[in-house]
């Protein structure tokens, strides 16, 4: 059956998808230029969930006829239709997380609006221009991880001017984009995970130190990051009732969610990992056991997460890496302690584990420590090639049981 079309500022009917919490309501709605969006909203109840998306697309529906005013034509530049894009970006991306979110509103602004390209005018804004300013983030600027988002980026924004009449075909259309060569970063070692103790240990215990009363945060995300391969966002989600297991005979810990945080993003807690795939149990070594049970020893049954601030919320990740700078910053300045060599970063911490595992086990069993859906994606970007192949002498060793004795010349 087909569906009915919408008039401008209607709303279509709601459709339902039953959660674990509640209910998901869906709707599309067209705005008064004829443009349609989607929009998705959560509930405790059907009722709950239609009451949340109406009010939503009635909000955006009102909130386009406030912006009408940038009337966008096809001399408005790319910087113009990109700061439109951001202002309904969560509608024409509803299946995504905010932190993609953020993500992509990051790469819009640092790479588009904010550059030389994003003056150009959407008439002027031809394969040729579009290709060259890819290459310049991909060679010149030496950014490949950045060269794809924003080649997926440019695409979206130029499909959207397409939608809106202001170009008479879509630029990017056929367009092939040189695929970045994908460079693995660094994986952290043993030695390097013990500078970064003593350092971050010196630091906070440093004489004539001000401020309030040190805290071991930073020590702790790293001793739990390095004995489960965890994210940093994986980490600092876990909460002691749900999360954390250390009285079975194996202790463990399971990652069910992730803390994000950015622009347009408040901290807060999510319900779900980065992937559904990510959703582990990972037993833990004894060191992070006893880095556990110190901490709920301390929290005194008052916090609900491991890594808990004042206010009940749990840590972000940029305090993590903020006390990380700090400590780094401060080596630098004495003698006595040794540098943290500025490529260690949490996600190092995951490279190491995942190197370690793979060169101990193998590369499946290393993927599903991280939480990798595919193996080859923890050996494209994360496990270290080894240079040693594991030892096959006894497998091969049948191929020389011959009948016929040789003789040497």
């Amino acid at each position: 059956m087909t569906r009915a079309g919408l008039g401008p500022g209607d709303i279509g009917n709601v459709a339902f998808i039953e959660k674990p919490d509640g209910f998901l309501a869906r709707v599309r709605y067209r705005r008064q230029d004829g443009t349609e969006g989607r929009i998705a909203r959560k509930g405790s109840n059907k009722q709950a969930a239609r009451r949340a998306v109406m009010e939503a697309a009635r909000e955006r529906i009102a909130d386009f006829e406030l912006d009408a005013g940038l009337a966008l034509t096809r001399d408005s530049t790319v910087a113009e239709l990109a700061e439109a894009y951001l202002a309904i970006q969560d509608e024409r991306n509803g299946g995504n997380t905010p932190q993609y979110l953020n993500d992509e509103a990051s790469v819009v602004r640092k790479y588009i609006i904010e550059k030389p390209f994003g003056k150009t005018t959407l008439r002027g804004l031809r394969p040729s221009v579009i290709t060259a300013e890819h290459r310049a983030i991909l060679v010149t600027h030496k950014k490949p991880g950045r060269a794809r988002q924003w080649a997926t980026v440019i695409q979206k924004l130029t499909a959207y001017a397409y939608e809106l009449d202001l170009m008479n075909s879509n630029p990017c259309v056929g367009l092939k984009f040189k695929r970045p060569k994908v460079v693995k970063q660094h994986a952290a070692t043993d030695v390097e995970v013990e500078v970064l103790q003593q350092v971050a240990h010196a630091y906070a215990t440093r004489p004539n130190r001000r401020g309030p009363k040190p805290t071991p945060l930073l020590l702790d995300v790293a001793d739990i990051i390095a004995g489960t391969g965890m994210r940093i966002g994986e980490a600092l989600a876990l909460r002691w009732a749900e999360d954390v297991d250390l009285d079975g005979e194996v202790p463990v810990v399971y990652v069910r969610g992730t803390v994000v945080e950015g622009h347009r993003v408040k901290k807060h807690r999510q319900p779900y990992p980065k992937t559904e795939d990510s959703e582990r149990g990972i037993p833990i070594p004894d060191y992070a056991v006893d880095m556990l049970r110190r901490r709920k020893v301390e929290s005194l049954g008052q916090h609900a997460h491991v890594f808990e601030t004042a206010t009940g919320l749990p840590v972000g990740q940029h305090q993590v890496r903020l006390q990380m700078w700090k400590a780094r910053d401060w080596a630098l300045t004495q003698d006595d302690q040794p540098n943290i060599d500025v490529n260690l970063t949490m996600h190092a911490l995951r490279r190491g584990v995942a190197t370690e595992v793979s060169a101990s086990h193998d590369i499946v069993v290393a993927a599903k420590v991280l939480g990798n859906k595919q193996s080859a994606i923890t050996e494209k970007h994360y496990a270290k090639a080894q240079m040693m192949v594991p030892d096959v002498r006894a497998t091969l060793q049948k191929y020389g049981r011959r009948s016929v004795v040789r003789k040497s010349e």
